[in-house]
């Protein structure tokens, strides 16, 4: 019945001869949506996060609020992902990044995210390295959007929020341990 039906198919879609005998799709790079890729792998990754915890707690949550990582730190990362390109040091990384006047501004906080960062940074490979820090991934937009299929996958009301929202609910200071890529969250 499938062969038949695929058959239909390839002809509705304009195809000509049979589909057994089309030849394969061929990749290419500038059909790669980048950006897609990270808003899946980020969703994917908050949901494993969310159900780890969930694991360790063995108390089965009612909601999950998400706190998405400050621009200034998806910044830093572009910032310890290219000294990290220019040299694996990890001294020449710290001094580099610690040397530049916005992150000189961010004081005693700056510090340990790009120990962080650079920690995150160095287990990732090259390329994959190269699309965190060159795409400017709008999280917020990302976990706000996938808001109704997070819920639906983890069982729990999700509420997502930007760190630097000063509305934002946050009874255990959880959104200042938000990361690039790596949401910050709180189950109650």
């Amino acid at each position: 019945m499938a062969p038949y039906v695929c058959e239909e198919l390839w002809e509705m879609l304009g195809g000509g001869g049979f589909v057994a005998n089309a030849e394969w799709p061929r990749y290419s790079e500038e059909e790669v949506d980048v950006e897609a890729e990270l808003a899946e792998e980020l969703v994917k990754s908050t949901i494993e996060d969310v159900e780890n915890i969930v694991k360790v707690l063995k108390v089965k949550p009612s909601a999950a609020h998400l706190y998405v990582a400050s621009r200034w730190k998806h910044e830093l990362l572009s910032m310890v992902a290219g000294a990290y390109s220019r040299s694996p040091d990890p001294r020449m990384v710290m001094r580099e990044v610690m040397s530049k006047e916005e992150v000189k501004r961010r004081g005693g906080e700056a510090a340990p995210l790009v120990k962080k960062l650079l920690d995150a940074v160095t287990g990732w490979p090259a390329e994959e390295r190269a699309k965190r820090a060159e795409v400017a991934l709008n999280e917020f937009k990302v976990l706000s959007e996938a808001k109704g299929f997070l819920e639906r996958e983890l069982g729990l009301k999700v509420y997502v929020y930007e760190e630097d929202d000063q509305g934002k609910y946050d009874p255990k200071g959880r959104a200042k341990q938000a990361l690039p890529y790596r949401p910050a969250i709180y189950l109650e």
